[in-house]
């Protein structure tokens, strides 16, 4: 993977009850930001420029552990090159990675992988 991974051993704070994200942004509405307000009264999702979808191929890791995941994964500078691609949007179930936790339309309670942890990375130009 393009990083150290941190041992098992290390400090998990995300066992902490009072950690509730990292890395994330405040809660807000979902808004599409128009470059004028006849752009807006048309509405058209995809045309303002700036705008993105996010669709495509996305690089993915698979961990079996949250305190197994690179370290650093999140810095725009880390080698990811060695990692594969998942395709958005998309179950990475689906691709290959873990199991379902839902059988027959029901939550699967047994699927033991609790603990897994699932990376991914893209880039916006």
């Amino acid at each position: 993977m393009g990083s150290p991974e941190r041992s098992e051993s290390a400090s998990c704070d995300w066992e902490s009850p009072r950690l509730v994200g990292r890395h994330r942004l405040a809660a807000r509405a979902t808004f599409v930001p128009f470059d004028d307000e006849a752009a807006a009264t048309v509405g058209e999702r995809g045309r303002p420029s700036r705008f993105q979808i996010l669709n495509g191929r996305w690089r993915f890791h698979y961990a079996q552990a949250p305190c197994a995941a690179p370290a650093d994964f999140m810095r725009p500078e880390f080698d990811d090159s060695r990692w594969d691609d998942i395709t958005v949007p998309g179950h990475w179930q689906l691709q290959g990675y873990g199991r379902s936790h839902v059988r027959n339309g029901h939550p699967n309670a047994n699927a033991g992988e609790e603990d897994r942890l699932w990376l991914t990375r893209s880039s916006c130009t």
